[in-house]
Formats: structure tokens, C-alpha cells, sequence
């Protein structure tokens, strides 16, 4: 399996739209942190919040990681090698966890430049103030596991569809439904228990909750729950379309 997920990083960044992806990414964040009068912009905050930056990642990632995962699957499907995969001892377990640790060791770099903020920040920040080291470790915990998720779903994306821009757009579209469509249908809901329900199965309201220091043992059953659904799901689907 390990071969597997060593191929996968491989063959990303031996075409340059993987450079393409991860630098767009750098450039937008820096862009929206750092130089554009938004409310996301650190040097609006005094150099104490890194709020900023766990609020604008889930948006970034909606592009991210769907266009990292787009070609994980479909491409097998369209080359014809997901066939040859499978008649070696691999396993569709062993071949959907191989792509999805594959997706997310890609996703984690993006994590590279939250770290260069940080420190641009401390550098920056008065010598008798800090950073909240506490916010800062929670946030990036929340990050890992947004980051699983929306892994796991573009992996799903990829087994539905042989072309990689139907898995990019459905792996955005479901990435997109999971993190906001939930919060949408809570606000909308005329009941205290109808909010509550629409608020726990959204991520929104979990990874919020972790990013500001409030981790709860909810939240991380929630995050492992729902990415253990998502991988039985894609395992799932690939026996169903091999039989």
C-alpha cells in the first residue's frame, strides 16, 4: 500500500498542474491574509487572531483538495489500470485507503504556508506579546481533519466519474453541501431541535468549535465517524462497479 501512496505523490508532482494547484493556493492565501483589505486580513486583527486564517481556509480548500483528488480514480478508470490494480494483492480496501493517505499527504503542504504565517506573524507581533499557541495547534487540529474529510469525498468524487473535471465539480459540490448546506438548512429551520440536528451533521459547526479552542470528544467522533462513512462508501462503490 505504501507503494501505492508513494505513486500517487509521485505522479502529482511530475505534471506541472500539481506546482499549478499548490502555488495558486499559496498566492491566494498570502493575497487575502496579507495585502487585500478584507476582513481576513491579519494585520486588521493586531497580530494576536489567527481567526483569519481558519475562516478563509475552508473556502480554499473547496478548490484545493477536489482538484487535488480529481484525478485519483478517474484517471485508473480512464487508462484502464484500475482493473490491473485490482488483480494484485491489493484489495479495494487497500487501493481507496491508498488514494485517500495519497490525496491528504498532498493536502498536508498546504498546511506549509499557515506555518510561514504564523511566523510572519510572531516576527511582527511587540516583544511583550505572544501568539496563542492554543488557538494555533487547535486550529491546525481542525484543519487535519477538514482537510480528511473533504480528502475522502474528492476520493468518492473520483470513483463516480471517469472525467476529472466531473469529479472536480461534483467533489467540490458535495464538499461544499457537507460544510455549508447543513449550517443553511439549521438557520432555516423553525425549531430548536431541527437547528440542533442540522447543526451537528454540518462540519461548519465542529470545525468552528475546534479552531477556537473548544475541542470536545462530539467533535472528534463526529470528524472520525464521518470520514470512516466516507472510506466504507468508497470501498463499497469500487466492489459494486468491479462485479
Amino acid at each position: 500500500m505504501w507503494a501505492l501512496i508513494k505513486k500517487e505523490i509521485r505522479h502529482y508532482f511530475s505534471h506541472p498542474m500539481g506546482y499549478l494547484i499548490l502555488g495558486g493556493y499559496l498566492v491566494l492565501s498570502s493575497l487575502f491574509l496579507w495585502f487585500f483589505d478584507t476582513s481576513y486580513n491579519l494585520l486588521n486583527q493586531g497580530f494576536l487572531d489567527f481567526s483569519p486564517i481558519f475562516e478563509l481556509t475552508p473556502f480554499l480548500f473547496l478548490f484545493l483538495i477536489p482538484a487535488i483528488g480529481m484525478q485519483s480514480l478517474s484517471e485508473e478508470k480512464a487508462l484502464g489500470t484500475i482493473e490491473l490494480l485490482l488483480t494484485k494483492p491489493v484489495g479495494h480496501y487497500k487501493l481507496i485507503l491508498s488514494k485517500f493517505l495519497g490525496v491528504f499527504s498532498l493536502f498536508s503542504l498546504s498546511l506549509l504556508p499557515i506555518a510561514l504565517h504564523a511566523f510572519a506573524m510572531d516576527y511582527l507581533i511587540a516583544d511583550h506579546e505572544s501568539i496563542d499557541s492554543g488557538q494555533l495547534l487547535t486550529g491546525l487540529l481542525a484543519i487535519l481533519f477538514l482537510g480528511s474529510i473533504f480528502s475522502a469525498i474528492s476520493i468518492v468524487s473520483s470513483l463516480l466519474f471517469q472525467n476529472q473535471v466531473s469529479a472536480f465539480l461534483s467533489g467540490l459540490f458535495l464538499c461544499f453541501i457537507q460544510y455549508f448546506g447543513w449550517g443553511f438548512l439549521a438557520n432555516i429551520s423553525h425549531s430548536n431541535f431541527g437547528f440542533t440536528v442540522f447543526s451537528a451533521l454540518g462540519i461548519e459547526s465542529h470545525y468552528k468549535a475546534m479552531y477556537r479552542g473548544i475541542t470536545s470528544l462530539e467533535d472528534l467522533i463526529y470528524f472520525i465517524g464521518l470520514l470512516l462513512i466516507l472510506l466504507f462508501f468508497g470501498i463499497s462503490i469500487s466492489k459494486k462497479q468491479q462485479e
